[in-house]
């Protein structure tokens, strides 16, 4: 009796036991996962938002010598300093206007001393610029005061949102004259945001989100504004008209440097969120990236149920050794006690038959109230052939006559009744009764399909009886007939349709090999088209350098030059790419030495790294490689000159 007491408290433990451990090997698990799948989507992120900055630092670049180049404009200079007739300021909007188509810009702004907008690339738009007064944007003091300024903000004239560049004119004797300013749309950069499934913000230094992937997320503070902040930004008017509105952004916990774990409530994002942040240089905005973190949710799930599963085979390996020797104690017994149960089983299974055939031969119709509840039809006969019981589903199947249905008919009477209604197919009808009752004398089991002329299929199972006589039923399978036959034709559709898709995409890829041949042979022509005049320009830059005598002039000149050199590689790029493609593109690899490559790479790019305050250095070698030199220089210079760019 307390051996009995102590089983189930020695159960309940083991049971505690092992349950404790898989929750405390799920947690730690779960824990470490998701740290670790949280520090490698970081580092991702922190990658895909350096892309980002790079791009939006490469957008502005793109437009940042033009007002330095208008500046030195002699037209421009002259402007500033009389009054000017109607004639002049047409004259200055249309060589503004040319400018500005040229450099695929927005707005360029002619602004007098005072901050009053003399003239402008959009004269010719209602509203524009030309006679507007701009002395109180940043851009304007900046460049009066300065001489370089900058300015993120939503334009008064034409209410749209760009990035104002502006660049004083000095006169002859250094005095400020005023200044040329240029507005750079970033709207297309958003664009681009949008193709990501991530958020990606750019904030200012007050906090205030002015460029977003999604619109619901611009205008957005990060921070509360202090006075001072909302005092600067009504006064400026850089984002006039547009309501500054909180964003509910909830930090839950840090990951790493720059990166937090969050969830978005206003605008509502689901799920949590890694929120990574990153200073853009020169410019005190911020770029932020929003990552959805649901890998690293369902890296913890999966670790979770590892580790549960790793736990649960442990403590089930041991219970099951522990348990060995226990189960070989019991083998024996449990041995013994199943050839007695299988023994009472076999004997009632012989009794119940037996019962059903003694209640059959006693009953006045011969319907057996044992097989009235099965869905097959049931037929029972004894060792001289002779019917013994069935049930109302056999008569249902097969609409025998009562008069035939009794108790001691013999099967040949059924049988031939059979064969005068024509159920026993073409064969002779005296064969085929001869064939059915040798096999009942045989006594062995057979299963074979039967379809009647309304289109019912049969399945016929008979099984010899131990004392004599055979049992027979009869089930209805036409619905998985017909089941199987629509299924086989689904198929014959669904091959057929897969070859006709076949055909379709074969003809698609033949298409598409085509258009992506006549896409080469463009892009070839075209680059070939842009590098005559592109090489034109270079001569005339060339030219242009001769005839300037300052050394401001001097280097615009070869600020110009520098990127019409940079523009002719990228073509030639573009045009060995379409050689390539198309096979046209010749390489010679043979042995060389790397010395003398390198010694030119020097040469060209030493004097470049030194005007950004760089040195550029080289290492002596007598080793040589096999490759395509020419190709391999280009590679070099390209990697070389990013590195300048960039440093």
């Amino acid at each position: 009796m307390p051996l009995r007491r102590r089983r189930p408290l020695l159960t309940a433990l083991v049971a505690l036991f092992v349950l404790a451990g898989m929750a405390v090997c799920m947690l730690l698990a779960s824990q470490y996962a998701q740290r670790r799948a949280l520090h490698d989507e970081s580092q991702g992120v922190r990658r895909q938002l350096t892309l980002y900055g790079q791009a939006l630092e490469q957008r502005i670049d793109r437009f940042r010598t033009l007002p330095e180049v208008l500046a030195l404009d002699a037209q421009l200079r002259d402007a500033l300093t009389h009054p000017l007739t109607p004639a002049e300021v047409d004259a200055l909007n249309r060589k503004l206007e040319q400018a500005n188509g040229a450099s695929h810009s927005s707005t360029l702004t002619l602004i007098n001393l005072q901050g009053r907008a003399i003239a402008a690339s959009n004269w010719r738009d209602t509203p524009n610029n030309v006679g507007e007064d701009y002395h109180f944007r940043p851009y304007v003091q900046q460049a009066l005061a300065q001489g370089h300024g900058r300015f993120y903000g939503i334009g008064l004239t034409t209410g749209e949102a760009g990035y104002f560049l502006s660049t004083a004119i000095r006169g002859d004797d250094g005095q400020t004259l005023g200044l040329v300013a240029i507005k750079i749309l970033l709207t297309e950069l958003e664009r681009e945001w949008r193709q990501s499934p991530d958020v990606v913000l750019a904030s200012d230094a007050h906090g205030v989100v002015f460029l977003a992937s999604r619109d619901a997320w611009r205008y957005r503070l990060l921070a509360p504004l202090t006075p001072q902040a909302r005092q600067e930004l009504e006064a400026t008017r850089q984002y006039t008209g547009q309501p500054l509105t909180p964003l509910g952004l909830q930090v839950e916990r840090r990951v790493d440097e720059g990166t937090v774990l969050a969830r978005a409530q206003e605008p509502p994002l689901p799920g949590p969120l890694l929120w990574h942040t990153q200073e853009l240089a020169g410019t005190g905005w911020q770029l932020h990236l929003l990552h959805h973190a649901d890998s690293a949710i369902e890296a913890r799930r999966w670790a979770a149920g590892a580790a549960a599963g790793l736990w649960l085979a442990l403590a089930l390996l041991v219970l099951f050794v522990r348990q060995r020797q226990r189960l070989a104690l019991l083998r024996q017994r449990s041995r013994q006690e199943l050839e007695t149960v299988l023994r009472q089983h076999a004997q009632e299974l012989r009794t119940a038959q037996d019962g059903i055939v003694q209640a059959a031969r006693e009953a006045d119709t011969g319907l057996s109230r044992s097989l009235q509840h099965l869905p097959q039809g049931v037929v029972v006969i004894d060792r001289d052939l002779n019917l013994v019981a069935w049930n109302s589903r056999y008569v249902e199947l097969f609409r025998f006559p009562p008069e035939l249905m009794r108790v001691g008919t013999p099967v040949e009477a059924l049988i031939r009744h059979n064969a005068r209604r024509g159920l026993l197919g073409a064969t002779p009808t005296e064969d085929a009764i001869q064939r059915r009752l040798q096999h009942l004398r045989s006594g062995k089991p057979h299963l074979h399909e039967s379809a009647k002329s309304d289109g019912t299929v049969l399945e016929i199972r008979g099984n010899p009886l131990p004392d004599g006589g055979f049992v027979t039923s009869y089930a209805d399978i036409t619905s998985y007939k017909n089941a199987a036959r629509e299924l086989r034709s689904l198929a014959d559709a669904l091959e057929l349709r897969i070859a006709e898709r076949t055909r379709d995409l074969d003809a698609a890829r033949r298409e598409a090999e085509a258009a992506n041949r006549y896409k080469t042979r463009f892009v070839a022509a075209a680059v070939h088209d842009l590098l005559q005049p592109l090489n034109a320009a270079r001569m005339f830059a060339s030219l242009l350098r001769g005839h300037l005598h300052d050394a401001a002039g001097r280097q615009v000149a070869d600020s110009i030059d520098g990127a019409l050199a940079a523009q002719d590689g990228i073509l030639n790029s573009l045009l060995d790419i379409s050689r390539m493609e198309s096979g046209q593109l010749e390489v010679h690899v043979r042995d060389f030495a790397l010395g003398p490559l390198l010694q030119v790479m020097q040469h060209n790019f030493g004097i470049i790294a030194a005007s950004r305050g760089l040195r550029l250095c080289t290492v002596g070698t007598r080793y040589a490689v096999r490759s395509d030199e020419a190709l391999l220089r280009r590679i070099l210079q390209n990697l070389v000159s990013n590195a300048i760019r960039y440093t």
